[in-house]
This record gives structure tokens, C-alpha cells and sequence, in this order.
């Protein structure tokens, strides 16, 4: 799932296979555990966060049976679990440290002046 929060840096989300109990509260092949990489890439550089998220107790309302998870469904979950607040910090921290990486790659050595 691709997503920006300004017009130059695309965030994506990638998912590892997710921990999965075969049988939960009723429920079959529930997922219990997801391990998460944001990726934030802007200019040509790119930096990212691991995020680990451990899911609660499935819930009757909400709960998608695993053979129609999708990553938007998945990737949903961390906002879910940590709140809108700490994802939008997430990624205002990996556009610093783009700002950072792309200031650093712009630099250049030039000689001293003093140097002559």
C-alpha cells in the first residue's frame, strides 16, 4: 500500500508472513502477530522503520476470514492497534531522516579558500 503525506515522499508498507493461530475464540486461522516495514522514499533515497504489531482477541464485527486478507486490510492494522497519532509520527520521522539523507548527498568538497 503506497501513500504520501506531501507531495514528494511515497510511503509503503510491506508485511512479513503473519503469525497465524488455526483456531481462536470461535475463530479459524486467526492472525495474532504482523511484522511491518515502512518504507518512505523521496529524490532518489529512501529510509525505513520496522514496526512490529501484536493483535488483539478477533472481534465478530471486524474479523476477515484469512484467505481475504489483502495488505490494505493488514496494513490498516497498525493504525488500528497504535492510532492515526503515532502512525502520522512514524512518518514525519522517516521524512526527517529523508531531509537529512538528501541534505548530506547534495553536499559537496570543494577546496578551502585558505588553501591557495
Amino acid at each position: 500500500m503506497d501513500f504520501s503525506i506531501n507531495n514528494a515522499t511515497v510511503f509503503e508498507w510491506s508485511a512479513s508472513p503473519p503469525a497465524v493461530a488455526t483456531s481462536m475464540d470461535g475463530f479459524t486461522n486467526v492472525v495474532t502477530h504482523v511484522d511491518y516495514i515502512l518504507t518512505a522514499t523521496r529524490g532518489g533515497q529512501g529510509t525505513a522503520m520496522p514496526i512490529a504489531v501484536d493483535l488483539p482477541p478477533p472481534d465478530a464485527n471486524t474479523f476477515v476470514a484469512f484467505n481475504s486478507l489483502t495488505l490494505d486490510i493488514v496494513s490498516g492494522w497498525v493504525t488500528d492497534v497504535y492510532g492515526s497519532d503515532f502512525v502520522n509520527g512514524w512518518m514525519q520521522s522517516l521524512d526527517c531522516q529523508l531531509d537529512k539523507l538528501i541534505a548530506a548527498n547534495s553536499a559537496v568538497i570543494m577546496a578551502a579558500p585558505w588553501a591557495n
